[in-house]
């Protein structure tokens, strides 16, 4: 406590001599001088054992000449501070430190600067340095902010037909590398090999037709051993410029590797439709302003803009008294919004009567077995199924086995026609009557008995098993074995 206080006397006494003062020793020697002086204490460690003394400052007029024009303050070890004729202030316990720091009670400690840079040469080369001339120049490194690109160097189709070569997918020139669908699906593999770090995925694709199908955009994060999904694509038949910024490149980058997928997996009916992809490209850089245009969409696309001056020769400023609309003029144009939004449904209204294009389920809507009359409700494949199965209808094949009654049916008779020709199928010729002048023969007939139908009654020819008897009346005649 004492050293601190003879510390902050030392510097009073310092400013008071203007940038002049004494070593300990000298102090010391001095002796009071008297005249017009105002006493200052000034107090000191000293390796001699000696007491702080009483001197009187010099006024400026004068004060001529201290011998060794310098003020420091010393302990039993050594130098503390000093403050040379210059005015440099030198605190010898801190030396070679990249800051001052203090605590909470104001003691200060050499502290370190681990943020900031050593040399403005030493700014990872964004900046350099230079003294052509002697005088030095900083200049900025603009090749800090060019783009890299990275190429494709390698491509695999899992699901879907292939078509084309590598060099397709690597330019950014509509001669694209196809991807046909299989069953509605598709998979498509892009890999890059030495990559460091990267920013941005770059993907210029189309479809040879307008649909709803939607493929993701995924890249394989080493990490979590998974694919990570960074976009979508959907089917245009006008190429879309795909510019998605990643910002976990070390999590997708192994061995220099990294992997991209677009995975397409839709629903029936089953599809073919091509897929186009004109360029798959990874980079590096930052999207600043640059002299030279490196967009390849607005390359391609910019004549379909107009400049400066073709849009003033186009359009009239908006400042112009004669464009000012009145509310009666935008209803003419647009009609009036507040009058006809009941006439539209709001989102959630339409919620609840439409689906979305991307629909795909059947949740909600009443279904039941095929049945006459029934006018509520649908019918899954799978009811209308097993509704035809109940049915019990033949089959192609069982069909095939019984003929063609097509071409077989000339070899048949109508029911007409069968009448006429054939008797009943129940028809006995025995009970019937047989009235011809034909003769008449019959081959092994078995009958129980012969009735002659003549104007005597029991007139008859029978077998008893023992005998054949012919009986008229009460008159038989047996012939036997």
């Amino acid at each position: 406590m004492r050293a601190e206080r003879f510390l902050l006397t030392g510097l009073l006494v310092c400013i008071v001599l203007t940038l002049s003062a004494c070593t300990p020793q000298q102090t010391a020697e001095m002796k009071e001088i008297e005249a017009h002086q105002k006493d200052v204490l000034v107090t000191f460690t000293t390796p001699q054992p000696e007491q702080p003394k009483m001197i009187n400052t010099f006024s400026s007029s004068e004060m001529t000449r201290i011998v060794n024009p310098y003020f420091s303050v010393q302990n039993s070890t050594g130098e503390i501070f000093r403050v040379d004729h210059e005015g440099n202030f030198y605190l010898y316990p801190l030396i070679n430190c990249d800051t001052l720091d203090t605590d909470a009670n104001g003691l200060l400690s050499c502290g370190t600067d681990t943020e900031g840079v050593e040399s403005l040469s030493s700014a990872d080369d964004y900046i350099t340095v230079d003294t052509p001339t002697g005088a030095v120049e900083i200049n900025f490194n603009e090749s800090k902010l060019e783009v890299t690109y990275y190429n494709a160097t390698s491509i695999n189709v899992v699901t879907g037909t292939g078509a084309g070569a590598l060099l397709n997918i690597q330019s950014y020139n509509q001669l694209a590398y196809n991807v046909t669908e299989d069953t509605s699906d598709y998979e498509l593999l892009v890999n890059f090999t030495g990559i460091d770090d990267f920013t941005t995925l770059l993907v210029r694709h189309k479809s040879d037709l307008n649909t709803d199908h939607v493929a993701v955009i995924e890249i394989w994060d080493y990490d979590s051993s998974s694919w990570e999904g960074y976009g979508y694509l959907t089917e245009r038949t006008t190429s879309e410029m795909k510019t998605l910024g990643v910002y976990d490149a070390d999590e997708h980058i192994q061995d220099g590797i990294v992997q991209v997928r677009f995975y397409q997996d839709e629903s029936p009916p089953p599809t073919t439709h091509i897929h186009q992809f004109d360029w798959v490209a990874l980079s590096k850089g930052f999207g600043t302003p640059v002299g030279q245009e490196i967009d390849p969409i607005w390359t391609s696309d910019k004549s379909d803009y107009s400049t400066t001056a073709q849009a003033n020769n186009l359009y009239t400023n908006d400042t112009d008294t004669d464009t000012n609309l009145t509310g009666a003029n935008i209803v003419s144009f647009v009609g009036n919004w507040s009058a006809d939004k009941t006439d539209y449904s709001t989102t959630a209204e339409a919620n609840l009567l439409y689906r979305l294009e991307s629909w795909d389920n059947i949740t909600g809507i009443p279904v039941a077995t095929p049945s006459d009359d029934d006018t509520t409700h649908l019918s899954t494949a799978d009811q209308i199924f097993d509704y035809i199965a109940s049915l019990s209808y033949a089959t192609t094949t069982y069909a095939d086995s019984l003929g063609n009654w097509t071409a077989d049916k000339g070899d048949y008779s109508t029911t007409a026609e069968a009448g006429a020709l054939y008797a009943a199928f129940n028809y006995n010729p025995f009970d019937q009557v047989l009235n011809t002048t034909s003769d008449v023969q019959f081959n092994d007939a078995t009958v129980n008995s012969i009735i002659l139908d003549g104007d005597a009654a029991n007139h008859k020819i029978y077998d008893n098993e023992s005998c054949i008897i012919m009986q008229a009346g009460t008159t038989y005649l047996e012939v036997c074995e």
